[in-house]
């Protein structure tokens, strides 16, 4: 059985196109498992997006998507980095959005940028689902001019609260045909995600007693961590110099978070601005990197 399934995953992934996203399938949530209107990232990759408390969530089969409040719209959706996406200009694509069951809740599916022009254009919009029950959401479309900013999308039905839909994954391919998911390793997902955003803890949980790094001011007056060169490497170089967050505390006080770094690269960063008070350690638990588009 174990050979004969092994053989089945071969099979499907030698019929598959590569996927054109990261973190498609949800694999990777750095910044946490469930989220409240957050009107920012929630699955490594994926924005979440809506007027009134929007809803997002780790499940078992992918992610769960809902609406809020009624009258009010959500999107789901994922940013391409601009050289990428002119690498597509004058190709067909395939967009398929996978659900675990079927759902009328969509209301339509997208891709859209800015132009030349700075106006906002669709290289295709699809509103047909609003009509259907189907678990499957795909369509097809040529790029046929650059634009930048530019985004894959999903907006769920506004017209009552609880609009939910779980997505399973999905997908953008070169050509007219819709193929299967071959997931990438975890390993090799989370790496890639991590050229856009990384945090030191997993899940981006910040209160698990970890200590990165201590220093105990043990002289006379305010000392500054510069002195003992506190600089943390990143494990995936960034995409641009991203913007760091740090949690610190004075021997277990309350926790304080800070932007203000001082050498920030693709690469690492270092603290060099907190003045430790006489006879305290300083101890810094965690950081977060993002180098995400927004």
């Amino acid at each position: 059985l174990a050979t004969k399934v092994d053989q089945n995953t071969k099979d499907i992934a030698a019929l598959s196109n590569p996927s054109l996203l990261i973190n498609g399938d949800f694999q990777v949530w750095q910044r946490g498992t469930e989220f409240s209107n957050p009107r920012g990232y929630t699955a490594d990759r994926w924005f979440l997006d809506g007027d009134t408390s929007p809803t997002a969530k780790k499940t078992e089969s992918g992610a769960t998507i809902s609406t809020g409040v009624a009258g009010t719209w959500t999107n789901f959706s994922y940013t391409f980095e601009d050289d990428y996406f002119d690498k597509l200009v004058g190709k067909k694509l395939t967009l398929t959005f996978k659900a675990s069951k079927q759902t009328n809740d969509v209301a339509l599916v997208w891709c859209n940028g800015i132009n030349s022009e700075s106006t906002e254009v669709y290289h295709v919009r699809e509103q047909g689902f609003a009509s259907r029950t189907q678990d499957t959401f795909t369509v097809t479309f040529e790029v046929k001019q650059k634009t930048t900013r530019s985004q894959i999308g999903m907006q769920l039905k506004s017209d009552k609260a609880g609009r939910t839909i779980e997505l399973m994954w999905v997908k953008l391919e070169l050509g007219e045909k819709a193929t299967p998911l071959t997931p990438r390793p975890y390993g090799e997902e989370l790496e890639l995600c991590q050229r856009y955003y990384e945090t030191s803890l997993p899940f981006g949980e910040h209160n698990d007693g970890t200590v990165l790094y201590r220093y105990r001011n043990n002289a006379s007056a305010e000392v500054s961590p510069i002195e003992v060169g506190c600089t943390f490497s990143f494990k995936t170089q960034k995409r641009v110099v991203p913007s760091v967050k740090f949690r610190y505390d004075f021997d277990d006080t309350e926790t304080k978070e800070s932007t203000n770094a001082g050498i920030t690269t693709k690469n690492f960063f270092s603290i060099n601005t907190i003045m430790i008070p006489t006879g305290k350690a300083l101890d810094i638990s965690s950081w977060d990197a993002d180098a995400e588009i927004y």
